[in-house]
């Protein structure tokens, strides 16, 4: 006996792949973007894989790549779950002086305070030690490599501030600014690079004009717009990145083990 034609609703719901609960994956008050399944990451607007109308997943199998991924996001889960439980109140108020440290930190690096000690001495002595390795985290995370002016500013009250933190200890003031180096030669060989390929480009579309019967000096144009110009300029600046990136992860890191942390 024939069954009813399936509707386009019905053959909707056939093409629907089951998603476990648990297995959706937003930020709060935010609608679901995408489910995991297996090792796989599937878009909510996007359609899975293709399986075979008869192909079934037996949810007891343990080889079953699917349940693999649903174990290990659980485990996940419930490891975090496990940490948060097992909290010391020390460990909690630990983790709360170090956001007031880092915080702290803010208002330092904007400007706004003129003294890390003078905001350190704020606080009682036992919460102090927290509160200046919050500060201390905030202060490494504000070590970059530098744009413009603002960010060489940022940097210099970085270090500034390390140093500060640090005053008995001269190895920790000559490793920033050892930093401090980096990030300053950075900046000038990136303006230098800049100013080389975009008198480069000047004079490369000035030929081409004379070519064409053309005079330069009677039009106006910006040789940093030009796709080629964009094109290489975004090379030059990958590579420049890369290099003094590097040296300046190697010089954190070093003053994250000096400091503890």
């Amino acid at each position: 006996m024939m069954g009813r034609p399936k509707t386009g609703r019905n053959r909707l719901i056939d093409n629907v792949v089951p998603v476990p609960l648990g297995l959706l994956f937003c930020r709060r008050g935010e609608m679901p973007l995408f489910f995991l399944r297996g090792q796989q990451h599937f878009h909510l607007r996007e359609k899975p894989p293709f399986r075979q109308q008869n192909q079934c997943i037996d949810p007891n199998n343990e080889e079953n790549p699917l349940m693999a991924g649903i174990k290990s996001t659980m485990d996940l889960v419930m490891e975090r779950a496990a940490r948060m439980g097992m909290a010391t109140p020390e460990e909690m108020r630990h983790e709360d002086n170090m956001k007031q440290g880092m915080q702290s930190t803010v208002a330092f690096l904007n400007g706004t305070a003129p003294s890390l000690n003078e905001m350190l001495a704020e606080f009682a002595g036992a919460e102090q030690e927290s509160v200046r390795k919050g500060m201390l985290t905030s202060l490494l995370r504000n070590l970059f490599l530098p744009r413009d002016e603002d960010g060489i500013a940022r940097i210099e009250r970085a270090i500034r501030g390390l140093v500060e933190l640090n005053s008995a200890t001269p190895d920790i003031g000559s490793l920033c600014r050892e930093v401090q180096t980096i990030a300053l030669q950075y900046g000038q060989h990136r303006q230098q690079l800049y100013d080389q390929l975009k008198e480069q480009m000047r004079m490369q579309i000035e030929q081409l004009l004379l070519r064409k019967g053309m005079k330069p000096d009677s039009l106006k144009f910006d040789p940093t717009t030009e796709p080629q110009f964009k094109e290489q300029w975004s090379r030059l600046e990958a590579d420049l990145d890369g290099q003094y990136g590097q040296a300046l992860e190697q010089f954190k890191a070093q003053l994250k083990a000096w400091l503890g942390l």
